[in-house]
């Protein structure tokens, strides 16, 4: 019988052999797209440009890896620090206005529709030691994961990434 979830080596499949959550995430995802969208589903902003470029590795074992990067841009402005609203939530527009790279990596566990990445390095330092909490849906080869909402200047704002697997259980 494998590990119950939350120990070093995450469950893959119940007693009865269902495949979870956690192993469908399992692979290699190349980055799509990265917007923002408004409580209809239109994107309101790309903060990593229209032809954003990243890489997304979740880990039988329980390990995950983020980096995103908008090729348009050269460097992060040495002269601008992150903001964050809250420990748990940094505000995209200027972490990606300032950063034309951003990555962390650490664990993950997911809980239903929802992933949990536990933050041990990052670029944006006031994820180290945070949960980012994504809700996420997969469809065939298709990864979406959405931060939560937030509400700017009236109006709910969500950032959104679609993944593509490049490897991994299908």
């Amino acid at each position: 019988m494998s590990p119950a979830l939350g120990s070093t080596t995450p469950e893959l499949q119940t007693p009865g052999g269902a495949v979870t959550n956690l192993s469908r995430l399992v692979g290699v995802w190349s980055l799509v797209s990265f917007s923002i969208i408004d409580e209809t589903g239109r994107a309101l902003l790309h903060p990593m440009g229209q032809d954003p470029q990243g890489m997304l590795v979740y880990t039988a074992d329980g390990h995950m890896s983020a980096h995103l990067f908008d090729p348009n841009r050269y460097s992060p402005s040495a002269d601008t620090a992150p903001s964050a609203e809250t420990a748990d939530r940094v505000d995209v527009e200027a972490v990606t206005r300032d950063n034309a790279y951003v990555g962390y990596g650490g664990t993950f566990e997911c809980r239903g529709d929802v992933v949990v990445h536990h933050v041990r390095v990052a670029s944006v330092p006031q994820w180290i030691a945070t949960q980012q909490v994504r809700r996420f849906e997969l469809h065939g080869t298709v990864l979406t994961l959405c931060s939560p909402t937030m509400r700017t200047g009236g109006h709910e704002q969500t950032p959104c990434l679609v993944w593509r697997r490049l490897s991994g259980p299908a």
